[in-house]
């Protein structure tokens, strides 16, 4: 009686934000935040004429945020977050995005108890997620906001911000993705309420940067063959790995049969691919490659400097000090002869030749004898090389259970 007491006075000496959020923690671990109470905390984080104390609850919720300790209450206040970056409250996404949250990335994972494990891995996933959210909104806010006028107007100004910004909603697309490793895998998360919403979220949020880079892509992929060669370059790299989220996004949006239906979000519209198309773009970044490749070594054999006298890069007194090479030094003595000598030009060209060899011995890829190529295989590579949920998880609870002899895990029962 007395602790309820005390906890009534505390009340009482705090603000309406402090105690909604109070209020929020101290709902059911496993149930849907209600709205409730996420409305008006999210609005005590606007900056508005109306909202003074707009920085002082900003701190406060990073504050409490920062001291959590257990699981579900950091996927409360998560999900409050991630609606005010979403919702583009700045002040809110530049304090979140300089702070680091040690707590959330040591939260209990006990190995012994692997439902807990999981739970604490799909948050520490979800604060990941958010913080490449949070460092990505500059690129989110100006890419919801241009037009196809503004992309083919930007791409002649050869303006290298405006492919910079769709690559960053990019990688968050592929990064968001990867949730879908944890529904899938896992026979606890899909049935967690609270899971189900943030899942949802992220899923709104993949679907909708998806489509904007998707619009991007089929707006101005066609100009890749009037940029200068650096730009030309960048617009590709967005465009294959465009190609190749289709896949993980599309694995993604299956999913949503877990989740409750209660956020709203777009249909992917899937960039169309045309293989005519791909083989010529990929023949014409190529040959870019290829001639960067020879300027470069054109760069590299013009900054040689070679000695006057052969004595200056030859030195019979180190040789003799290495018994190990006599044959060596015999063949050198016989090479310093006059008739021997080779001028500076005759060495140049003989490197020349060596060099163009290996450039042609060791090409990348050759298109110059098969243009029917199958080009498919450009949508079955990875985007990136980080290792999956599935195997991560699956790897760490192999080391736990089976020192000696590794078992196989392809899916659990489920990551700068």
């Amino acid at each position: 009686m007395n602790a309820l007491k005390l906890q009534l006075k505390l009340l009482v000496t705090k603000t309406a934000f402090e105690r909604d959020l109070i209020r929020l923690t101290s709902t059911p671990d496993l149930a849907l935040p209600p709205e409730k109470l996420i409305t008006p905390i999210l609005k005590g984080l606007k900056e508005e004429d109306t909202n003074p104390n707009s920085k002082k609850n900003i701190q406060t919720f990073l504050n409490t945020l920062s001291s959590i300790k257990r699981w579900e209450d950091a996927a409360k206040l998560l999900i409050v977050a991630h609606q005010a970056i979403y919702d583009e409250i700045s002040a809110f996404v530049h304090e979140f995005s300089v702070i680091e949250m040690d707590n959330l990335l040591v939260l209990p994972d006990d190995k012994d108890e692997f439902t807990i494990y999981v739970r604490c891995g799909i948050i520490k996933f979800y604060y990941r997620y958010l913080k490449k959210l949070a460092d990505s909104y500059y690129s989110v806010r100006k890419c919801r906001r241009y037009t196809a006028g503004d992309h083919s107007s930007l791409l002649k100004k050869n303006d290298t911000q405006l492919i910079f910004q769709h690559s960053q909603l990019k990688e968050l697309v592929n990064f968001s993705a990867k949730l879908e490793d944890f529904f899938v895998s896992s026979d606890d998360i899909p049935e967690i309420p609270i899971a189900k919403l943030f899942g949802e979220m992220m899923l709104r949020d993949c679907i909708e940067f998806y489509n904007l880079v998707s619009k991007f892509i089929t707006k101005t992929i066609d100009s890749v063959f009037s940029l200068p060669d650096e730009l030309a370059l960048a617009l590709d790299a967005v465009y294959s790995d465009l190609i190749r989220l289709k896949e993980p996004v599309s694995a993604f949006y299956q999913i949503k049969r877990f989740f409750l239906g209660v956020v709203a979000f777009e249909e992917p519209i899937y960039y169309e691919f045309s293989k005519g198309f791909n083989t010529k773009e990929e023949l014409y970044i190529n040959s870019i490659r290829k001639q960067r490749k020879k300027s470069k070594l054109a760069q590299s054999q013009s900054m040689i400097t070679l000695p006057e006298k052969t004595s200056d890069y030859f030195s019979i007194a180190d040789d003799e000090h290495d018994h190990h090479h006599d044959t060596e030094y015999q063949r050198s003595v016989e090479d310093l002869k006059p008739e021997a000598l080779r001028s500076k030009s005759a060495v140049l060209e003989k490197k020349d030749s060596l060099d163009h060899e290996t450039l042609l011995t060791n090409e990348e890829k050759n298109y110059s004898g098969d243009l029917a190529r199958d080009v498919s295989q450009k949508t079955h590579k990875k985007v990136d090389m980080n290792p999956s949920i599935t195997s991560m998880l699956a790897n760490k609870i192999t080391t736990e259970t089976n020192a000696v002899k590794p078992a196989n895990f392809s899916k659990i029962q489920n990551l700068d």
